[in-house]
């Protein structure tokens, strides 16, 4: 299991009027933890966009604590699961270790023509390598 961790600080631009963190800014931010983590994995979008597309096909999160202009945040990305052509990516924001937003996202691989493909072998490969595998507990 791979979980890539990103530090960042929230920029003033991704700030509302109230000077909380915007809502759609924390999607720039889970994208870039994921375009870490499949670096990581030996994966990146700049090797295999030559020839699929990678469209969000669904986006969620959920906002737990407020963030600030110039907060220090990590976000934390994870591989929740993988299927024939589409990817799950989980997303976990902690500030000074009290979790503010969590989310996920879910990307299909298509090809030339906007159709669903199955993963390239080595994509999947790797993809599989930094799949989450929760901790299992033992029932007593």
């Amino acid at each position: 299991m791979v979980e890539q961790i990103e530090h960042m600080r929230v920029s003033w631009i991704d700030t509302d009027a109230a000077g909380r963190i915007h809502y759609a800014s924390v999607l720039r931010y889970f994208e870039a933890a994921e375009h870490e983590l499949l670096r990581t994995l030996g994966i990146p979008y700049t090797r295999i966009l030559r020839k699929l597309g990678f469209p969000r096909v669904e986006v969620w999160a959920r906002f737990k604590k407020p963030l600030y202009y110039d907060d220090e945040i990590d976000v934390h990305c994870r591989i929740e699961k993988v299927g024939r052509s589409s990817v799950i990516f989980g997303f976990q924001i902690f500030k000074q270790d009290l979790l503010s937003v969590e989310g996920g996202l879910t990307i299909v691989a298509i090809n030339g023509q906007g159709k669903p493909v199955s993963h390239p072998a080595y994509f999947r490969k790797s993809l599989a390598k930094g799949l989450f595998k929760p901790s299992r507990r033992r029932k007593k």
